[in-house]
C-alpha cells in the first residue's frame, strides 16, 4: 500500500523533466572525459531522478485542492478537534499529563486564565496561560494535543469565563491581544 502524501506531485515530475537531460549529460561527459565533475554531476543528478521516481513509484499523492485532499483536511481537523491529547477529563476536573505524570485538578482550582497570541511570522497562535490554586500554571497553545478539548471543557465547566473571548483575542491580527477570561 502506498503512502499518501498530501502535496501535488508536480515537484517529482518537473525534478524528473529537469533531472534525466541533466543526469544524461553528465553521463556522457563522464563517458567522454571521465572528470571528477563528471562523476559529481553524474551522482547528484542521478541521486534526484531516482529519488524522484522511487517517491511516484511509493507514494500517492493527493493535491490539498482536490476533493479528496479536502476531505482527508477536513477529517484531521475533526480528530484533532476531538483530541483528548495531554489531558483527562472527569466529572469534577480534569488531569494534565506533565513530563509522563498526570496532574490531577479540579474545575474550581483554576483561578486565573489569560489567552493572549504569538507572532508566529505568517500567522498567530493562540496561547492560554492557566493558573492553579497550588501555585502550579500551565501554558498551552493551538498546537498542543487537547487544546480544544480543553477549551471546550472549560467552557461548560468554569463558570465566569469570559464569553466569546475568542474574538477579542483574535483580532487584531499580529498583536498580542492579551485578554484576562477569568480571574478568581
Amino acid at each position: 500500500m502506498k503512502k499518501v502524501v498530501r502535496e501535488s506531485s508536480r515537484s517529482q515530475w518537473l525534478t524528473i523533466v529537469l533531472g534525466l537531460p541533466l543526469t544524461l549529460v553528465s553521463v556522457f561527459l563522464l563517458i567522454k572525459e571521465n572528470s571528477w565533475q563528471a562523476w559529481t554531476g553524474t551522482f547528484l543528478f542521478g541521486a534526484g531522478l531516482a529519488s524522484a521516481i522511487y517517491n511516484l513509484m511509493t507514494k500517492e499523492y493527493v493535491s490539498p485542492s482536490s476533493p479528496r485532499g479536502q476531505k482527508m483536511m477536513e477529517e484531521d481537523i475533526a480528530a484533532m478537534l476531538e483530541d483528548d491529547g495531554i489531558f483527562t477529563f472527569h466529572a469534577d476536573g480534569f488531569a494534565l499529563e506533565i513530563e509522563s505524570r498526570p496532574l490531577n485538578y479540579r474545575w474550581d482550582d483554576v483561578l486565573k486564565i489569560i489567552a493572549y497570541k504569538t507572532d508566529r511570522l505568517t500567522i498567530d497562535q493562540i496561547c492560554i496561560e492557566v493558573f492553579l490554586r497550588d501555585g502550579q500554571m500551565f501554558r498551552i497553545s493551538e498546537e498542543t494535543l487537547g487544546y480544544y478539548q480543553f477549551m471546550e471543557h472549560a467552557k461548560r465547566e468554569i463558570t465566569g469565563l469570559l464569553p466569546d473571548w475568542e474574538l477579542k483575542v483574535v483580532h487584531p491580527a499580529f498583536e498580542r491581544n492579551e485578554t484576562i477570561l477569568l480571574d478568581r
